[in-house]
């Protein structure tokens, strides 16, 4: 309980974040992580070399707001459209990014086609030779129909005066390399729907040329994605107009020609606006002259018959009036003939019209109410005056209406200007370069560090000795990783490929002055006084898995034991997988499966190894059921004939979590020792290993880290070690 209490707790320390531990783990993998930024650093100065600088090209256009082209006044139509619908640097940007600008443009420019390299001619150079192709291959007219449109077109130089042009598939069921067409340079070449005319050949015998024709909305939408409009400040009629690629001089000439259409669209609406004006003017002036004339002549007559009538002070004003507002009135009417044809009767200013006509109205129905109160001659004398005054006040407007308009539609400049012609910037806009290099070095960098941060943190296994005694088990001793041996190990493999062999090269022996070794004779101290307080002088060595070094720390430990002038028997308990025969250069026949099947006694299985007082019993043939086999026999009596013939027994069993031959031999070893695998064992393999042998009665004495490496949690104790034992 206290064991489970404590491993909780730990647990409970080990969740909480270490700001120090962690700075630890970004000291310890600090040339990684400048690596890291290094490979960054090399990877954004490939980028920029391969990468096509993008440039920007810049106009601006003033829009002025005073242009007069309707037949309303103060603005017209196109003033009260500004006036209600909306922002009029809103509506002139949605004009200069609509299809009617750009297309006309794509058309004037032919920038539907894209032509590129179909092999670069030099490596390492990519998209920057599309530009290069545009200059060697000069094409003046490609038509084709629309079906063809977005394929690749194959165009290959012969000698530069002719070349050979590859249709795409899907036409006449064809392949694309089986239906080549010949051509001339500077001559029309028309076959299979294709109109091609080439002006110019800049390149190497058998270059070939990749050639799109891309679709009208595809180059438009290509065209409006690289063109942006904005408005220069607020109510300043000034729109900055800006367009950004590769070509320097192509985006010149293509925000030029934007411009250009731009503008031309302008003048045209306002040419055709004051066509469409005159047009009504002339036709209301017969009318209106006509219904003049009629009203002058009813008016005579009237004089005619009663002679001279002078009007009253009163009448005069009230004709004034009455005057004044039917001349109104019938403008309003003009106006809303004009705004009929725009907008509908729930328009803003359609019903403001309205309004302005209502109040009119009731003026004219009071004035008209005054009027009925006069004597009778003085009311028609009124109204005929009144009918003729009007008329001449509408005739002689629409006379200076036409005037106006046929002046704007002869001379109209638009509401439209350019005050900056396009040109494009010297630097290009990207890639920003310095930032670029900064954040890919810094970015590379700082992924580097979050991944070393989190592998620490979600790295489960055990890095350090605390670890184990944090889970009540005392460490005998922390074995570092040999270079030696590893790569020994490493090599034996790789001319071996059987995994039941292994390398019979003993570090122990072989390089006595190694660290690994100096742990390991700290270990036999270890061992020493554990086994004077232990039943007996066997030792067991066990694990919670396979791949431990297990079988490395057993027979390096039987070594340095015999190299101290005591006598040593190891055993190969591991009867299924056991391998210390190959370390230590011995026979399979009459081993530890043989004793306790009783094929031959432990005297006959004992064999004498190289190194003076270590002998070692190997696991002899495979059984069918090891567990079986020692469940049955007297193991009890085979340990005991050896006891008493050497110093220490050293039993080196399969891992306790892979089967239950641990936990049987266990009954009989004095004193067990457990091998824990740095970076590869975890707390739960070791509580679990723990478990598994307390429920059968055997008591683990203590713990071995092996294979020890440098890391954050141990640099500073691993240097100095390591420093201590060069220089000892």
């Amino acid at each position: 309980m206290a064991n489970a209490e404590n491993t909780r707790n730990n647990n409970s320390r080990n969740d909480e974040i270490d700001l120090h531990q962690l700075w630890d783990v970004i000291n310890f993998n600090k040339y990684k992580i400048i690596a890291a930024g290094g490979a960054g650093l090399l990877l954004a100065v490939v980028y920029l070399m391969l990468a096509s600088p993008v440039y920007k090209a810049s106009a601006l256009i003033q829009v002025s707001s005073n242009q007069n082209n309707s037949i309303l006044g103060g603005g017209g139509a196109a003033s009260l459209l500004g006036g209600g619908g909306g922002n009029k640097s809103d509506i002139e940007i949605n004009l200069a990014r609509s299809r009617m600008v750009l297309g006309k443009t794509v058309d004037d420019l032919g920038i539907d086609l894209q032509i590129q390299y179909d092999e670069l001619p030099l490596i390492g150079q990519l998209s920057r030779d599309n530009i290069a192709a545009n200059k060697a291959l000069g094409v003046k007219v490609f038509n084709i129909s629309d079906q063809l449109r977005n394929r690749e077109f194959i165009l290959e130089n012969i000698d530069g005066k002719s070349y050979r042009l590859y249709i795409p598939e899907d036409i006449d069921g064809k392949a694309a390399d089986s239906n080549p067409i010949e051509g001339k340079v500077g001559s029309s070449l028309k076959a299979s729907g294709i109109e091609l005319f080439v002006s110019q050949i800049d390149a190497k015998e058998g270059q070939k040329f990749l050639l799109t024709k891309q679709s009208r909305l595809a180059a438009i939408e290509a065209m409006r994605n690289n063109l942006t409009v904005n408005d220069v400040g607020r109510d300043t009629g000034i729109l900055a107009f800006s367009y950004v690629g590769t070509d320097k001089a192509l985006i010149k000439n293509i925000l030029n020609q934007v411009v250009s259409n731009y503008v031309v669209q302008d003048q045209e609406f306002g040419i055709s606006s004051a066509g469409k004006s005159l047009d009504f003017i002339n036709k209301q002036l017969p009318v209106t002259k006509e219904s003049l004339q009629i009203a002058e002549d009813e008016y005579n007559a009237f004089r005619e018959k009663n002679a001279t009538i002078d009007l009253t002070v009163e009448a005069a004003s009230i004709l004034q009036n009455l005057t004044k507002i039917e001349a109104d009135l019938t403008m309003l009417a003009t106006k809303e003939a004009e705004l009929a044809e725009l907008f509908t009767k729930d328009h803003p200013n359609y019903q403001a019209l309205l309004e302005q006509r209502k109040i009119l109205m009731s003026n004219k129905d009071s004035l008209t109410q005054r009027v009925s109160t006069m004597p009778q001659l003085q009311q028609d004398i009124i109204r005929l005056r009144r009918e003729v005054e009007i008329q001449q006040a509408v005739y002689m407007q629409l006379l200076n209406k036409r005037q106006e308009f046929s002046i704007l539609q002869a001379s109209s400049s638009g509401k439209v200007r350019v005050v900056d012609e396009g040109v494009t910037l010297e630097e290009p806009i990207k890639p920003k370069k310095s930032l670029i290099l900064f954040l890919l070095t810094i970015g590379f960098a700082g992924l580097a560090s979050v991944y070393f941060v989190l592998k620490s943190l979600f790295n489960r296994t055990i890095t350090e000795a605390q670890s184990l005694n944090k889970l009540g088990v005392d460490v005998l001793a922390s074995i570092p990783l040999s270079t030696v041996q590893k790569n020994k190990d490493t090599l034996f493999k790789s001319k071996n490929n059987s995994k039941a062999t292994r390398t019979d090269y003993l570090l122990a022996k072989e390089m006595p002055t190694d660290a690994t070794v100096e742990a390991i004779r700290a270990l036999r101290t270890s061992v020493y006084f554990m086994v004077m307080e232990a039943k007996n002088n066997i030792l067991m060595v066990s694990g919670a898995t396979s791949g431990l070094g297990k079988s490395f720390v057993s027979v390096n430990l039987a070594v340095v034991m015999a190299q101290s002038s005591k006598k040593v028997l190891i055993v190969d308990a591991d009867m299924r997988n056991g391998y210390l025969h190959a370390m230590l250069k011995q026979p399979l026949d009459f081993g530890f499966s043989d004793v306790l099947s009783g094929k031959c006694t432990v005297n006959d299985a004992i064999r004498k190894t190289e190194i003076d007082g270590l002998d070692i019993i190997t696991r002899g043939e495979l059984p069918n059921n090891p567990a079986e086999l020692l469940m049955s026999s007297d193991l009890t009596h085979v340990l005991k004939e050896a006891m008493s013939q050497y110093d220490y027994i050293i039993l080196d069993v399969p891992p306790i979590m892979a089967v239950t031959d641990a936990a049987i031999m266990g009954q009989q070893a004095g004193s067990t020792v457990i091998v824990a695998r740095y970076g590869v064992t975890t707390e739960q393999d070791i509580e679990n290993t723990i478990s598994r042998f307390n429920s059968s009665n055997v008591v683990v004495k203590g713990a071995v880290l092996n294979g020890v490496e440098k890391s954050a949690n141990n640099q500073y104790a691993y240097e100095a070690y390591n420093n201590y034992q060069h220089r000892s």
